[in-house]
């Protein structure tokens, strides 16, 4: 029909909607793999130039930043993902700059699979950059610890999806890569997250406990687990401990006191311990009116033999914005003031 209405097949096949999505976004999005096919017998049978194929079909984004290569890997369809790649070892240049290719908002394949869980997509991925031979620095950067627009790299991304899954093959896969083991288990967001912070605020237990794990067998020596791990804060001067409280993380709480206990830490500093607004956990659970929290909290007071005028005026003390008072220090009882 293109050739009767005298259309030229060229821009047939590389036209685009109001969303600026080709046709390829078309055949993703519906995951049409029969149809991404085609269009690839269809592109050599009008001779598209290499540099059209690159620019304007594979690497063509929509009006959100994505291409088909991103838009398959969030499907999590693996034979859409062949496809395309099948496209890119066929022409030139080579397919790295498919493997490494960010989104608008700075994602790129490896994120993306692992936002969707989509774990069969993120393996085959690291398949076909050994295949590819990525240099380390290349894996290391561009890949591992490569920062989406929020700042987060796909470590992060794990851990915020609570998928040790994942966790687990980025860590091999950054063994294999040589980088060091604190520069993924210590790595920050660009808002000073680790994955630490973000496990203990989604209250991911099984992942902070194996975060746990791996830095003891990485042999990160005390001072790295006291000051990078337990008592390392974000840009907004929050702990692990910090985020679980705010979230009222009960067992994240737990796990991260007998981590401090194991660590040696002065219990009654971590206790109490301040963010950059001067708020400790005490004062979180009645801003919160998290009676539990406040509970808890009482209770890991007296294992650190605070002293009990210590105990009474954190438990009594009034909060800043008219919250009510939750008095723990009677029996556990929770009787409420008016400021």
């Amino acid at each position: 029909m293109a050739k009767e209405a005298e259309l030229s097949p060229h821009e047939l096949l590389l036209d685009k909607n109001k969303q600026r999505k080709n046709i390829s976004h078309v055949a993703v999005e519906g995951k049409n793999v029969n149809l991404l096919q085609k269009i690839w017998v269809w592109g050599k049978e009008v001779q598209l130039k290499p540099n059209d194929i690159k620019n304007k079909l594979l690497l063509a984004k929509d009006k959100d930043g994505y291409t088909a290569w991103h838009r398959a890997a969030e499907s999590g369809t693996l034979e859409l993902l062949q496809t395309l790649w099948d496209w890119a070892k066929e022409m030139e240049p080579n397919p790295h700059e498919l493997l490494l290719a960010q989104t608008g908002t700075e994602y790129n394949v490896w994120q993306l699979a692992i936002q969707k869980l989509n774990v069969e997509v993120l393996k085959k991925l690291w398949v076909w950059a050994t295949e590819e031979k990525l240099n380390p620095n290349k894996i290391k950067n561009k890949l591992l610890l490569a920062k989406d627009k929020d700042g987060y790299t796909a470590w992060h991304r794990a851990a915020d999806k609570g998928s040790l899954h994942a966790l687990e093959m980025l860590r091999n896969w950054a063994k294999e890569a040589e980088l060091k083991p604190e520069e993924l288990l210590l790595a920050q967001s660009g808002t000073g997250y680790t994955a630490w912070q973000i496990a203990a605020q989604k209250n991911h237990l099984e992942v902070l406990k194996k975060l746990w794990v791996w830095a003891k067998e990485e042999k990160l020596n005390p001072s790295e687990l006291k000051n990078k791990l337990l008592l390392a804060k974000d840009h907004y001067g929050y702990t692990a401990w910090d985020r679980a409280a705010r979230e009222g993380s009960l067992e994240a709480l737990e796990t991260l006191w007998g981590w401090a206990e194991e660590g040696e830490l002065n219990l009654k500093e971590f206790l109490l311990q301040k963010n950059n607004e001067e708020i400790n956990v005490w004062q979180v659970a009645v801003e919160e009116e998290n009676v539990k929290l406040l509970q808890k909290i009482w209770v890991l007071g007296k294992e650190a033999q605070l002293e009990p005028n210590i105990l009474t005026l954190r438990s009594l003390t009034l909060y800043i914005y008219g919250a009510p008072i939750l008095d723990v220090s009677r029996s556990h009882t929770t009787t409420q003031h008016s400021r």
